[in-house]
């Protein structure tokens, strides 16, 4: 049993040096310990500027043009993307934003059975590159963030510029009646969403997406929350407000005054469909059939039109017209996700 034991501990230490490996992760000879993600290089706020955007991606390449677009208009300076294996038509689509210098695209596949390539693609991302830039955002390719009142997402982030970090909470929107995907534009087609703050029973809505100041933090628990140097593991939203994860779903503290993150979790039906039979992956590597099923069930609970958006769709347009030449018609390749 003692032997079992050993042989467990020496495996655990093994994989904790690959993943760090992995993620870029160096201890300098006489330095304190440092936190499981935090930079490998040193930097003054005068150094840092901008804001930068991670994502981890597999066949997306229906979307990804809106939006990486979406938010360069807003004003983030460059894109991480952590490619998972995609098979469809993403090098096409990411060529323009490449050449522009406004992308990097790494191959990212699974590193390990049980620890999730989201959370060590952010890890890496945080690691490798937080040093340059001001705030860093964490979302996914179905999430769009944006500013409230301001024109840019600088401007936003400026008047929070006190705090390690910031907590998105989902607004959700589904399919807006659509059977099939529509073309055209995602933010443009679906207009239908949830309550906002949503109500008690729909508690399977209530996620945050993290924005952070990687001087500021010693790492996550990625993508919903974040460990600042002064506070440890915590939320803070929109309005300065900290809080801690266990209170993640207090209702609260839901709250969109100066940023808000859009999250359409279903887009089509017929895309909803194809989610449903994929089932998601939980912490454990194992697949949860009913996860979307039964966050969809609550948000058909109470839904609203909301049309926020529409202010941006004319710039967004015309920005990938000239992008790309041509009004976008991408090959529908979600059959091969």
């Amino acid at each position: 049993m003692v032997d079992s034991f050993a042989k467990l501990e020496l495996r655990l230490l093994l994989l904790r040096e690959v993943v760090r490996a992995k993620l870029g992760i160096v201890k300098r000879p006489g330095s304190r310990k440092r936190g499981p993600y935090e930079l490998q290089r040193e930097v003054g706020d005068n150094n840092a500027h901008g804001i930068a955007m991670a994502a981890i991606i597999k066949n997306e390449g229906h979307y990804l043009a809106e939006w990486l677009e979406f938010h360069v208009m807003l004003g983030v300076r460059h894109i991480y993307l952590y490619d998972n294996g995609s098979t469809d038509n993403s090098p096409d689509v990411l060529k323009p934003y490449i050449r522009d210098q406004l992308v990097t695209i790494m191959p990212w596949p699974n590193f390990s059975a049980t620890l999730r390539p989201q959370s060590l693609a952010y890890g890496h991302a945080l690691a490798s590159f937080g040093a340059d830039y001001e705030w860093m955002v964490f979302i996914d390719i179905d999430e769009f963030v944006y500013p409230v009142k301001d024109q840019s997402l600088n401007e936003a982030m400026s008047e929070l510029s006190h705090l390690p970090g910031v907590n998105l909470p989902w607004i959700c929107f589904g399919p807006s009646g659509h059977q099939k995907r529509p073309e055209g534009l995602v933010i443009k087609n679906f207009t239908e969403r949830g309550s906002f703050p949503p109500r008690e029973d729909q508690y399977r809505l209530i996620k945050h997406k993290t924005i952070v100041n990687p001087r500021k933090i010693t790492g996550g628990t990625w993508p919903h929350y974040f460990h600042s140097k002064e506070d440890g593991p915590i939320l803070i939203n929109d309005r300065g407000e900290k809080f801690p994860p266990h209170r993640a779903k207090d209702l609260k503290y839901s709250t969109a005054d100066r940023l808000r993150l859009h999250h359409y979790f279903t887009r089509s039906y017929e895309e909803l469909e194809r989610k449903l039979k994929r089932g998601r992956l939980d912490r454990l590597g194992g697949v949860h059939m009913g996860a979307q099923s039964g966050r969809l069930k609550q948000y058909l609970l109470y839904t609203e039109q909301d049309t926020v958006m529409t202010r941006f769709i004319p710039e967004l347009e015309r920005r990938l017209a000239q992008r790309y030449g041509r009004k976008m018609e991408l090959v529908d390749t979600q059959a091969q996700a």
